[in-house]
């Protein structure tokens, strides 16, 4: 309504220019030949994209701790690396589990199962050693971080590197020879599809 009341008061024909003999100059055809540049060579053929929540997580090797904490029997510590391959950083969770633990017995080694494997995964002690200096220790065989302790990893390409590594301490009040373990890494906010990694160790504490 707006427009055509514009159209009813100033009519449907434009006015004539003031001007109409001079002809464009130079200079205004290289302005408008490098607008147009500008219009094809801004093109995107997807204006609106997602990151694909592309990350990968690998564990170093691991080693027995030399001094172990009170109360722990056995202990092991390694790294775990994260890396960011999206564009953009974003914010990383970590969680871990006891897949499987191996004693020794007067007839060799035997893996536990049931109630023993249960109560060996009870008495364990997870410590992460985050790269911001904070430590989280999570008693249990499985564990996770909790979404405050994140770690956040810059983006593919940045100067300052796009890993994060972050040590763990695996310790138990119950006797081992050695254990297996799960490890995952989970984005925040990941977009579908995308976001988690995860990556698997075993390790001996002798």
């Amino acid at each position: 309504m707006f427009f055509a009341i514009l159209i009813l008061f100033l009519g449907l024909r434009h006015p004539p220019p003031l001007n109409d003999l001079t002809p464009i100059g130079t200079g205004r055809y290289l302005v408008g030949g490098l607008v147009a540049a500008i219009l094809v060579t801004g093109f995107v053929v997807v204006p609106l994209s997602a990151a694909a929540g592309a990350v990968s997580l690998s564990a170093g090797s691991a080693a027995p701790i030399g001094s172990l904490p009170p109360g722990a029997m056995v202990g092991t510590d390694f790294a775990l690396t994260v890396n960011n391959q999206d564009p953009i950083p974003h914010g990383f969770l970590f969680s871990a589990t006891v897949t499987n633990v191996s004693i020794s017995t007067p007839n060799g080694t035997t893996g536990l199962s049931g109630a023993a494997l249960a109560s060996w995964e009870a008495n364990a002690t997870w410590t992460f050693y985050l790269p911001d200096g904070k430590v989280v220790p999570l008693p249990g065989g499985q564990v996770a971080l909790p979404q405050s302790d994140y770690v956040t990893v810059n983006a593919t390409g940045s100067p300052s590197g796009h890993t994060k590594s972050v040590s763990v301490w695996l310790t138990d009040s119950e006797a081992a020879v050695g254990v297996g373990i799960a490890l995952a890494t989970n984005m925040l906010c990941a977009p579908s599809g995308g976001g988690s990694a995860s990556t698997a160790l075993s390790t001996g504490f002798a």
